[in-house]
């Protein structure tokens, strides 16, 4: 969000870099690695890096470019919402 805010392309590069490398970790259900190590806290983590990933979106879709519709070998934000919602239920 910084990069966006000062017009820093190498920050906010870094901030989009973030966002495809959760997409190439997340696993086929949805779920992400590092965060469903966590055992018992896994859903707690899982929705944070959510909360992350569409800040990251969001911010974004402010400079035009829309990472919601991106998939990265079939994955996407909202294979991960599916996965923690699935996980709530």
């Amino acid at each position: 969000m910084w990069g966006a805010l000062a017009a820093d392309n190498n920050r906010y590069r870094k901030g989009i870099e973030r966002y495809l490398v959760a997409l190439r970790q997340m696993r086929a259900d949805g779920s992400l690695p590092l965060e469903t190590a966590r055992g018992s806290r896994a859903l707690w983590y899982q929705n944070y890096d959510i909360a992350m990933l569409v800040t990251i979106a969001e911010t974004a879709a402010q400079q035009g470019h829309d990472l919601y519709a991106l998939e990265i070998k079939g994955r996407s934000l909202h294979h991960a919402i599916a996965f923690l919602l699935k996980g709530i239920a």
